[in-house]
């Protein structure tokens, strides 16, 4: 067994590290990361044109609905694979 001054050190020592881990939570709660990038408005406009790029233009066509190339198959088994 112990001696009940090393058990008591052992727990101060204890204590210490979860008041440390405890500042450090709430630091990293307290305080959100920085963007880091340089050109952040030139990145998000790159983005957003990457977006309107890959929006749809005209309906959807569904996957058990014709294909509109006019081959008489299924989209999915057509264009839509």
């Amino acid at each position: 067994m112990l001696p009940l001054a090393a058990a008591n050190d052992d727990s101060s020592r204890v204590n210490d590290c979860r008041r440390g881990l405890m500042v450090r939570a709430n630091w990293y709660a307290d305080h959100p990361t920085a963007c880091t990038c340089v050109n952040c408005d030139e990145k998000r406009s790159i983005v957003e044109e990457k977006r309107t790029i890959l929006q749809q233009h005209g309906p959807k066509i569904g996957r058990n609905a014709k294909c509109p190339c006019g081959s008489g198959k299924k989209y999915k088994r057509c264009h839509g694979s």
